[in-house]
């Protein structure tokens, strides 16, 4: 009860919180045009109106007519800073319909408390909680189907919770009783994150995708598979990075890549030690992470060639710089060191490629700048893989110097088209 209490008022706390900062917006709002309508009313009047004495009727004339103002509205009134920190971001998700997500998140514990009664006292068999669990999730998904068209963030809300359901019904389906197999559990979770990504494309929703992603991230967790297969594991990564870029071509948004680049990495943290996979799993496993490279890259690109907002160009230099750690991570711990050299060329120039693409198609020096600095970071590594001790620090030194005559040259050329 008292975790209850603790929830209600951590969102109340939250609510109170996101209202008084939209009070004071409004206010700044209010305080902006007062001062406008105060700077057109106070308005000095011109050398030609002061020196017209003769033209009486003229002047009665414009002494008779009002000094009519027109005040913009609220929502013309421009902004000094509308970005929004996470936590601030944070805030208003939780006040937006907070009574709606209050109300699925006690229905939820309700439904918990419920089921979990009836499985103390043994009122309901193993095959009928699942089957409970399982139509309940189905229930709130189609709630969430049905609302969703009329009030979206409430559908949105009962499709995550229905996905979320089932989620953990197939996870203590697998985890208690060892029903279905880990394939069959897997399966019928994706479908279920599946068809919430398919409604994220139809209603346009970055949020509601994002949810999703993670939904389909953590089913792999939930399987209780005694010996994980990392080809089998890979294979589902790949479909699900496939289907979200599925998603980034049809919603535009630039937040998905990114996080499924950070997915792929978090599955690839346990490879660090390499002693628990055999060589084979490391090279399939190396396979696809150098698949995953060049799908994040294919996909950053063509964002960069279709999109050239502020914030995209943001998202997109994480992604960029992200990708390029990626490669170096799994580089260096699965890749022999007789062929590291080569692989790291071999990316560079691919970046290298992407950097020229990038800026004949766009003339934007942004993305130029940044696919560079991954080819320059790539460079670096391929040299310190190849050479050690004094002929290290000397090609260091090449390079830099290089890099500082070219960057010399560009300055100089940027002056002078300006000039």
């Amino acid at each position: 009860m008292s975790l209850v209490v603790g929830i209600i008022g951590l969102i109340f706390f939250f609510w109170v919180h996101q209202k008084i900062n939209h009070l004071n917006k409004r206010i700044e709002e209010l305080e902006i045009k007062t001062a406008s309508s105060a700077s057109l009313t106070q308005q000095p009047t011109s050398p030609q109106q002061q020196s017209a004495p003769a033209a009486g009727t003229h002047t009665a004339t414009n002494a008779a007519q009002p000094n009519t103002f027109q005040p913009h509205s609220i929502s013309q009134i421009p902004r000094n800073d509308t970005s929004q920190s996470p936590i601030s971001a944070l805030f208003a998700w939780l006040s937006e319909d907070i009574f709606l997500k209050l109300g699925a998140l006690l229905l939820l514990m309700g439904f918990g408390w419920f089921v979990s009664y009836a499985f103390i006292n043994d009122w309901i068999g193993p095959v009928g909680r699942i089957s409970l669990g399982l139509l309940a999730g189905l229930a709130f998904m189609g709630v969430g189907t049905w609302r969703v068209k009329d009030y979206r963030q409430q559908g949105f809300v009962f499709l995550v919770l229905g996905s979320g359901t089932v989620l953990l019904t197939i996870y203590a389906a697998r985890a208690l009783y060892e029903f279905l197999t880990p394939g069959t559990s897997l399966l019928v979770m994706f479908l279920s994150v599946a068809y919430v990504g398919f409604v994220s494309v139809l209603y346009q929703s970055d949020k509601l995708a994002l949810a999703g992603l993670v939904m389909a991230a953590i089913a792999p967790l939930l399987t209780n598979t005694p010996e994980p297969s990392v080809v089998g594991l890979f294979s589902y990564l790949l479909v699900v990075i496939v289907g979200t870029i599925w998603i980034v071509r049809q919603t535009g948004s630039h937040v998905l890549t990114l996080a499924a680049l950070v997915v792929a990495f978090l599955y690839s943290l346990p490879f660090i030690d390499a002693a628990d996979f055999t060589s084979t799993d490391q090279t399939a496993a190396l396979l696809f992470a150098f698949v995953f490279a060049a799908l994040f890259f294919g996909t950053n690109t063509i964002s960069i060639l279709k999109q050239n907002s502020s914030a995209a160009r943001k998202g997109q230099i994480v992604t960029a710089l992200f990708t390029g750690l990626y490669l170096v991570f799994w580089i260096e711990l699965v890749v022999a060191s007789d062929i590291r050299g080569l692989l790291y060329v071999l990316w560079m120039l691919i970046f290298s490629a992407g950097s020229f693409v990038v800026y004949t198609k766009t003339v934007d020096r942004t993305p130029f700048f940044m696919y560079s600095a991954v080819t320059i970071g790539l460079l670096f590594a391929a040299t310190a893989t190849e050479l050690s001790g004094p002929v290290l620090t000397l090609a260091y030194t090449a390079e830099v110097t290089a890099l500082l005559l070219l960057a010399r040259q560009y300055i100089a050329k940027s002056i002078s088209e300006k000039l």
